[in-house]
């Protein structure tokens, strides 16, 4: 598993070779994923994607969104490819990215939803941050 830093630029020349479907709610996404669809990378604000790699083949994405106010980041979303999940490729992702705020100071990353679904594993994600940020101070 190869793990990467990309920018909007990147994800989208990247994106340009996955296949687009529609879901049952008519919504586009990119196929295999759940969130990473054409209209999650558009936006004027700053974002970045750390994704996972298996043989040159996306199979993971962690979208982050810089605020334009404050010196913080938000995780928009992890998604990962339907036929790769259930092997900690979320743990590689959120590593990277503990990894890469390392050497910053006062960085607060953030996570919202309203499912709760999404709340649960939210929850998950701040505890393995707080797991991570313990092991390494």
């Amino acid at each position: 598993m190869n793990i990467k830093l990309l920018s909007k630029n990147e994800i989208n020349e990247l994106s340009k070779n996955i296949i687009i479907e529609i879901d049952e709610s008519n919504i586009q996404h990119f196929s295999q994923f759940h969130y990473f669809s054409p209209s999650n990378i558009s936006g004027d604000y700053e974002q970045f994607y750390i994704c996972a790699f298996n043989n040159n083949e996306l199979v993971g994405v962690l979208k982050i969104a810089k605020s334009y106010i404050h010196n913080d980041f938000s995780i928009a979303y992890i998604d990962i490819r339907k036929d790769f999940k259930n092997n900690g490729i979320s743990k590689l992702l959120l590593s990277y990215l503990n990894n890469y705020f390392q050497e910053k100071t006062h960085v607060l990353i953030y996570c919202f939803s309203r499912e709760a679904k999404s709340i649960s594993f939210n929850t998950k994600i701040y505890s393995y941050l707080n797991k991570l940020l313990i092991e390494t101070s």
